[in-house]
Order: structure tokens, then sequence, then C-alpha cells
């Protein structure tokens, strides 16, 4: 089939995985090696005027910087192509076709700008280039609108227009109703490209379907060599060619390809990841772009359940148009403080616990480290005992106070074994399982300031004032240092990665002073709070 045209974009979408500074080296390996290995149109990298020019990257201000880094006599040249997203170029940093090694250029746009990319396109065109028109996340048009895109993009008559699954929302029968609107609606001089993303694994299939759904039209396949790209990545240039090879008749050279991966992206997969993945499956099944599932996995208090519902409240105008912080996290905000009758519940733990001697057991290291002293502790005393967000293995708890979601998960199984001897106590935002817990107390009540909102040990003091104040004893509220791994007596119930924010210490310090009024706080084992 030689109406069909494969295009390898490692060089721009592949550059997300490493912030577009591949390297020189490296950058003139992937070219070479891919025109050696026949593909029939290559993505040089992506056009942006506001950066500075630099030999490693991919990234570049102007036209004439491609030729600065990609400075080759090349016998048998691919069409070369670079990409613009709409706003990212002025037209005065495109000199004309003529001056420069760059063939065509691809221009990506939203819906919103529509207008504004076809008179941006009409300038691109008159200075000689191939234009490639990317209307990007193609599943927010209805069919309506898309069919109006398409009679404004056969009034310009680009060199090709793209189906751009942007976040790799679409299975077969989605994209199949696209290629048909274009495919019985475009004019016939115009090329059909599809350029898809691999959220649901459905990369690959998906473009053997749009090779196989029998196109009036040209076709271009975007991939990219070993998948590369943001976050799931794309199809991979490897396999196409293979395919089209075997199918087709075509006559890629496999084994340069190949050797893009053994030489080069091998060493990146040291140190990074792409492809398939979790979160990306799971934006891709909410309709959302990753950063929305990333912001909530990072808070590490959120069920995967609970993330779905978050994601699935995301306002239908703002899940693939940008990133929009304020509003996911307004939503956590709103979720987390789900509201419920906790009268019944406070009561009864008055009841239980006001006036007595209480032990919190947090899940620092000095649990384990201080052992002896808390077991003494507890044979002299004979505290009421309240473990926070984990099930102690060397101390019998009376309760286990719960307010992380995740944590909940990862002890549920605990919370129904030892339930006939101790009482669990979950805070309202918890995606609660029936006999996991005895009492539900509201979460808006017992949060915070921001910095802090989700601070469990906090969140169970202001509990405890509320029920009318106690003498507390602390074991295992060490505070936190940069190691995460030394916060914890146990790796398992490690959650963050990375270093804490700079003054954390200070700010729950300063709220365990405010709660000083109305209880009696002692530290039993060492901690960066004794002096609150």
């Amino acid at each position: 089939m030689n109406n069909v045209k494969l295009l390898d974009c490692t060089l721009r979408d592949g550059g997300y995985a490493v912030k577009w500074t591949f390297g020189h080296n490296t950058i003139v390996n992937i070219f070479s090696r891919l025109v050696a290995s026949g593909v029939d149109i290559i993505e040089l990298g992506y056009l942006r005027d506001w950066e500075p020019f630099d030999l490693n990257r991919t990234s570049l201000p102007s036209v004439k910087d491609f030729d600065r880094v990609y400075d080759l006599d090349v016998a048998n040249k691919p069409m070369l192509v670079a990409m613009i997203d709409l706003g990212n170029c002025r037209i005065e940093n495109i000199c004309d076709a003529s001056e420069t090694m760059i063939d065509g250029i691809r221009l990506t746009f939203k819906k919103a700008r529509i207008d504004e990319a076809m008179a941006f396109a009409k300038q691109i065109i008159a200075k000689g280039y191939k234009l490639f028109l990317q209307s990007v996340s193609i599943t927010d048009y209805t069919d309506a609108e898309y069919l109006s895109l398409i009679e404004k993009i056969n009034e310009v008559k680009p060199y090709a227009v793209s189906i751009v699954d942007t976040y790799g929302l679409m299975f077969d029968y989605d994209l199949m109703q696209y290629f048909h609107l274009l495919d019985h609606n475009l004019d016939p001089e115009i090329a059909i490209g599809y350029h898809p993303h691999n959220n649901f694994q459905m990369a690959f299939a998906n473009a053997i379907g749009i090779i196989n759904g029998r196109a009036k039209h040209p076709l271009v396949i975007d991939t990219t060599v070993n998948g590369i790209g943001k976050d799931s990545g794309n199809a991979c240039t490897e396999l196409m060619a293979y395919y089209l090879n075997e199918n087709f008749g075509r006559n890629f050279q496999i084994s340069q390809i190949l050797e893009i991966i053994d030489t080069e992206l091998s060493k990146l997969r040291e140190t990074m990841t792409w492809g398939y993945s979790f979160i990306g499956f799971l934006s891709a099944t909410n309709h959302c772009r990753t950063e929305y599932t990333k912001y909530l996995l990072a808070k590490k208090t959120l069920s995967i359940d609970s993330i779905n519902t978050i994601l699935s409240r995301i306002d239908r105008n703002k899940q693939t148009t940008d990133f929009h912080e304020a509003h996911i996290a307004e939503l956590y905000a709103e979720y987390q403080s789900r509201d419920e009758n906790d009268a019944d519940a406070v009561a009864e733990l008055k009841e239980l616990l006001s006036g007595k001697k209480l032990l919190l057991l947090a899940p620092g290291k000095s649990l384990q480290t201080e052992r002896e002293k808390i077991g003494q502790f507890i044979r002299d005393e004979n505290p009421t005992i309240i473990a926070v967000n984990h099930v102690p293995e060397n101390f019998a708890a009376n309760f286990i106070f719960v307010s992380n979601d995740q944590r909940y998960g990862r002890i549920l199984h605990l919370l129904r074994k030892h339930h006939d001897r101790m009482r669990i106590i979950v805070t309202s935002n918890i995606t609660k399982e029936p006999g996991a817990y005895d009492f539900v107390v509201n979460y808006s009540t017992l949060t915070a300031p921001m910095e802090l909102k989700d601070n469990s040990m906090l969140m169970l003091l202001q509990l405890l004032r509320r029920i009318g104040g106690a003498e507390v004893w602390f074991a295992g509220f060490d505070g936190f240092s940069d190691d995460e791994q030394s916060n914890y007596f146990d790796s398992y119930l490690v959650l963050n990665k990375g270093t804490h924010q700079s003054g954390i210490n200070d700010a729950i310090r300063a709220e365990l002073k405010k709660l000083k009024s109305d209880l009696k706080m002692r530290f039993l084992t060492e901690s960066r709070y004794e002096d609150a």
C-alpha cells in the first residue's frame, strides 16, 4: 500500500520524556538511523520562539535553527517537518521553505482557536511549506463541529490533516467515526493523518484499523521509536514498519530502528519511564488530562475509587483543554469535606475517652526503636491506646483512628481481622468498607490549615479537643525528615517519595501550641515537636 506514509516523531513527541534535551550526539544518531531506516517523514522537533537556542535540544526558536542542529548532508532525504503549537512561534521566525532543510510544518490548535489557526496556516503555506493541520483532542468535537472544521480545512488546502487522539481516549469504533467523516468530506488531495496515544493500549491496533479502512485519501501514520512520548506514549515505529513490510510490501530497515532503541533509548529507560501506565488508563477512563490524575495521586490520601469519583466531576469544558489546578483542588476539597451527622458518634466517643489517659501511637520509627520504653509505660499506666493510620503489631490498641483513604485500604484486612478487640474511628472522607469501622466523624470539622489539612495526628487531636479534653501521651510522633524512609517504623507505610515541604515541622509545632490550652500533651518517645 504505497499511499501510507510512516511519520516518525521521536525527536518531537519523544522529547516529552527528556524535556527535549536529548543531547546533540543522541539527536544526530536518532536522525541518521531514521533516515537509514527509510521512514517517509521525520519530525525534527518543536518550534518555540520563546526558548533560547541549544544544540542539545529539539525544541528550537526558529526554523533556521534546525539547520544548525541537523547540519548533515543527507542522501535520499525523507520529508522533514517541525511542529508549532499555535501561538508558540511568530511568523517572523519562519523563513521561506527554500532557505531551510525543513519541508513541512505541523500546526496544532485547540477547538476554541480554529479561525486563528486557519489564518496562520495560510501564512505558512504562502512561505512554501507543506502544511499539516493537527486539531488536538479530537474527542472534544461533536460530529457537526467536526464537519464545520473540515469545511474550513478544505478552504486552506493543507498537505494533510490529522486525527489527533491527544489523551488516548479512542477505541476503534470512536476512531472510525472521525475517520469516515474525514474520508467522505475532505478534499481528495489532502492526506489523512492519525496521531495516537497509548492510554488504552490501542495506539498500534487503531493505526492498523486506519490503514485497513480502505481510505480514499493518502494516509500518514504517526509513531515514535519504542513508543517514547509523554506519559503512556505512542504507537511504536518498529512495530508499524514491520507491519507495513509484512503486509504491504514496504522495505523499511527495521534493524536501523532497533539500533536507536539499543544505543540510545535503552539508556534513557534507566532513568525515566514512558508507555502504558495505570495513570494513563485512569485518566483516559475519566476523559481527562493526566495532570488531574497525578495531582490527586500526589495527595496520597485517596483510594482509587475516590480518585475516580473526583475525576468524574471535572467540568466537561476543563477535562482536556488545559490543566486547571484550582478546579481540581476545589473538587478535592469538596470531596474530602463530605459531611455526615456525627453527633451520636462524637457523644459515644466522649463517654469512652473523655478524661482518660490516652497514648497515641503514630507510625514513626521511634515506635520500634523505643519499643521497650513504650511497653513499660503501658504496663505502669494502663492508658487507652489509639493508633493512627496503622494497626500496631507490638501493642494492643483499643482504638484505631484512620483519616487517610489510602492507608485505610492498606490496613483493611487487619482492621477486619482484629475488629473484635479494638474500635475503629474513620473520618467521613474514607471510602468505608462494612465490618471495618465503628465511628464516623466529620473530616471538615477536624482539618488544620491548608498545608496540614490532611495531617492525621492533628485531626485526631482536634477530635479529642472536641470531646472534652484529655491527658495525651505521644509515641512514634517523631516529625518529618527529608529521608522519607526514616520517617516510619515500616517502609510499607511510606506513601510519599521525595522530601517534605520545608517548614512542615514548624507548622505542626505551631498547631500543637494552639491545642495546649485544651489538651495536656506529653511526649513518651523522642520527637521534633517536644518543644511545642
